[in-house]
């Protein structure tokens, strides 16, 4: 028989998931893709119940039990980088001057823009967050964050007013392309690139992008919302409304490598190891070249029509 662990393993490949409920007694709570759930899998999941509720809670205290509070680390001395910002400097290093790791964002706007409260704006920002002022080194073969008390940014304001459409449209959608398309060097802050399109005196397109090791899709939301926040607090002659910064990226990245370590980080490595068991070690697709030793993201794509009957039955099966 199978022990807990890699029956819970088993049914993870099976995307069966199981939590325990605490809201109106302990109960255990099962989510799985329908037809997967079988007749043989219902019966060992009631056999086997007690057991599963008591080995996800005692998991569950574990985990718990683990220092949750992020406590501000002195800023002396090399910074480590979170496990997320060492694969993306490995893959970095891994594929030289790529973009691929780039966040770009293009946002209208629309009404009669001050472009001074806007810079200041961006410019507080950048003061508020150290992760926009950081950049990574590399000491004792590994990487380490670099805060830079104080980066300058160039918003580069490119007018656009005499383009008549289309052609200033084709214009802003190349612009875009073309900001999306520049890599970053890490070791050069900042890693990010604001850049102001001007298509008319109540029309603009500001262009943000950032590198994933400094941002990622919730954090550029967090940009745009703090943008708007100071634009509209300054533009009316008052201070930020932003309150202050409690802890920053680095205090978390301190923390992540303090708590994954010992039993946390093997018990982690185990639950993968599990899971893979039996995975093949490469994806064998059928190419017309062989593939080659270092990713390039080169692609294209083919256009071709289908079948009504056979459209709808893969919409019905997506």
């Amino acid at each position: 028989m199978k022990t807990t662990k890699e029956f819970l393993a088993d049914l993870g490949k099976l995307d069966i998931k199981l939590w325990v409920d605490n809201t109106d007694g302990i109960r255990l709570r099962c989510d799985a893709p329908k037809g997967v759930l079988t007749a043989e899998i219902r019966t060992e999941l009631a056999d086997r119940k007690s057991e599963l509720i008591d080995f996800i809670q005692r998991s569950n205290l574990d985990n718990s039990s683990t220092n949750d509070r992020i406590i501000p680390i002195d800023r002396v001395g090399d910074l480590p980088v979170s496990f997320a910002q060492a694969r993306q400097w490995f893959f970095d290093r891994l594929e030289g001057a790529s973009a691929t790791y780039n966040i770009p964002v293009a946002l209208q706007l629309f009404g009669t823009l001050k472009i001074p409260v806007l810079e200041m704006a961006i410019v507080e920002i950048i003061r508020r967050h150290e992760i926009l002022r950081t950049h990574f080194e590399l000491v004792n073969d590994a990487p380490v964050q670099v805060i830079n008390p104080h980066v300058s940014i160039d918003i580069p304001i490119i007018d656009l007013q005499q383009l008549l459409e289309p052609e200033q449209s084709a214009r802003v959608k190349q612009l875009a392309i073309d900001e999306s398309q520049q890599y970053f060097d890490l070791a050069v802050a900042p890693l990010v690139r604001v850049k102001l399109l001007q298509l008319s005196q109540a029309s603009h397109v500001l262009l943000i992008t950032m590198h994933h090791i400094i941002s990622d899709g919730w954090s550029m939301g967090v940009f745009i919302n703090e943008l708007s926040e100071l634009y509209r607090a300054s533009g009316d002659g008052k201070t930020s409304p932003l309150p202050a910064l409690t802890i920053q990226y680095a205090d978390f990245a301190a923390w992540q490598k303090q708590w994954l370590t010992g039993d946390v980080l093997a018990q982690q490595i185990d639950y993968w190891k599990q899971l893979l068991i039996g995975a093949p070690p490469l994806l064998e697709f059928p190419t017309d070249r062989p593939r080659p030793s270092t990713q390039t993201y080169t692609g294209g794509f083919v256009e071709f029509s289908l079948e009504q009957g056979l459209s709808e039955q893969l919409t019905i099966l997506s």
